[in-house]
């Protein structure tokens, strides 16, 4: 064995290392396997929505990425879709409901776009994007009409609800390169479509994005701005019809705008962006502050006050601490309950069930205190007699669409008797607003409600014009000239 050669020890053992170096190559191989077993699944995880049957935004902009760098010849554009109501239908139906609207969804998207070239993807929620090829844009209008109509109509088939489809679109440049700037402009172009009440696809351009960057600019304007300095109450009457007389007001907030001259802005000018800051809820409590010292002046001067109703965000309502400042601010002025009424609108209980909660509780805190709770807009939106079971108000306002709904009158206004005699029923008062004009207020006298704001009588004014008309009314009942 000791003089045994290289050679010789091969040929005695050769079985054994074939077998050994077989044996080798197969966990080599069985190796390579798992591992790209296990690289698929990660792909997967990275690249396919984790719920539904669809492709992740991850995977759009990589493959866009890489179809923008090889095919140059090409044109592309990125489709930002969303399905407007659905987050009340989920409310409505159930998480369970909304989910399988999801993916009936996810199909029909899927099915739209030519999987070999084209990539359909969902964000979250009922946000999807898709990445597509065009050559002539009319043409590409077509199919994004078509597809709209075709989602909008195949939701209803399948649930009997009416939601909306809305798109923003932006063609991609022959020098652009970055998917995720891409996916971002037809963002920002769905969020202009958002903005309108109709369906839209709204394509992202030059007016677009200039209408963006003025947005931009404004924004930076916003976040420097003491709130003090330019934000204002301004005030429309609550009027009597059957005696003419100013029996309250609502404060409405206005901005002056530095870069315009102190040009007085209504609240859309800032409304969106202080918002998504919070800042809104400091804005309110600055014009509720206003009020309280209009009133505690008025009073001090021996002069009469008419209750006042002020609009408040819907973010007050959704954490711990608004009736507690609320009530602080009243005392602080020496003001009683009855001449300030919180203002919100019936859509403040289209939330998540947590805030839900919340807002409950902080809305029936509000009524153990004695404030008056107004309910704004009764009717401008999905209305539901729930609503009254959800908020103890004392007063409704029953929205200017009542009124302009003409097709048919006589049905109209037994809904409308019909409200206004719940509202007694439930010892609420009844408002109608947005009365402009004298077909308007006999409507108002045929369904027993005398209550009236709008136009009709006076637009929102300042606070010295909304004073002096309270002041003359007092001069004529006394006898006064």
């Amino acid at each position: 064995m000791a003089d045994m050669t290289l050679v010789d020890f091969m040929e005695n053992y050769s079985f054994y290392i074939i077998f050994f170096l077989l044996a080798g190559i197969c966990a080599i191989l069985f190796a390579l396997i798992l591992i790209l077993r296990e690289r698929s699944k990660i792909q997967k995880i990275m690249h396919k929505d984790p719920i539904m049957d669809i492709w992740n935004l991850n995977y759009l902009i990589y493959q866009g990425n890489k179809r923008l760098r090889t095919d140059r010849n090409k044109k592309f554009a990125t489709v930002t879709v969303n399905i407007a109501q659905f987050r009340s239908y989920n409310l409505l139906y159930g998480w369970d409901m909304g989910e399988k609207l999801l993916e009936y969804i996810c199909m029909l998207l899927n099915n739209s776009v030519d999987s070999k070239t084209e990539i359909a993807s969902r964000v979250q929620g009922d946000s999807f994007v898709l990445f597509l090829e065009w050559e002539n844009w009319e043409d590409f209008m077509t199919r994004l009409r078509n597809l709209q109509n075709k989602i909008q109509k195949s939701i209803y088939n399948l649930t009997e609800n009416h939601l909306r489809v809305r798109m923003g679109v932006y063609a991609l440049s022959e020098e652009q390169e970055d998917m995720k700037v891409a996916v971002n402009y037809s963002n920002q172009a769905l969020s202009m479509a958002r903005s309108r009440k109709c369906s839209e696809i709204k394509v992202f351009d030059r007016a677009l994005e200039e209408k963006l960057r003025e947005t931009h600019e404004r924004e930076k304007m916003l976040e420097k701005i003491e709130i003090d300095d330019r934000f204002v109450a301004y005030y429309q009457n609550k009027v009597d019809i059957r005696t003419n007389r100013i029996i309250g007001g609502e404060a409405l907030v206005r901005f002056l705008d530095p870069l315009k001259n102190g040009k007085v802005e209504s609240p859309a000018y800032f409304v969106p962006y202080y918002e998504q800051t919070g800042k809104i809820t400091e804005i309110d409590f600055h014009i509720m502050e206003s009020v309280c010292k209009m009133l505690r002046k008025r009073l001090d001067e021996g002069k009469t006050i008419v209750p006042i109703s002020v609009n408040f965000s819907r973010l007050h309502f959704i954490k711990k601490g608004f009736p507690e400042r609320f009530e602080a601010i009243l005392g602080k002025y020496g003001i009683d309950k009855e001449y300030i009424e919180v203002e919100i609108t019936e859509t403040l209980m289209i939330e998540e069930l947590m805030q839900q909660e919340m807002i409950k509780s902080t809305l029936n805190t509000l009524k153990e205190k004695g404030i008056r709770l107004s309910i704004d807009d009764f009717g401008s939106g999905y209305s539901s007699l729930g609503v009254f079971e959800k908020i103890p108000a004392s007063i409704i306002k029953l929205d200017r669409s009542f009124f302009m709904n003409q097709q048919d009158r006589e049905r109209q206004i037994k809904i409308m008797r019909g409200i206004v005699m719940l509202g007694h029923e439930l010892e609420a008062q009844t408002v109608c607003e947005g009365i402009e004009t004298e077909e308007d207020i006999q409507v108002m006298k045929e369904i027993k409600t005398y209550i009236a704001q709008g136009y009709y009588f006076s637009k929102p004014i300042p606070q010295e014009e909304f004073e002096k008309i309270l002041d003359r009314q007092e001069e004529i009942k006394s006898g006064c000239p």
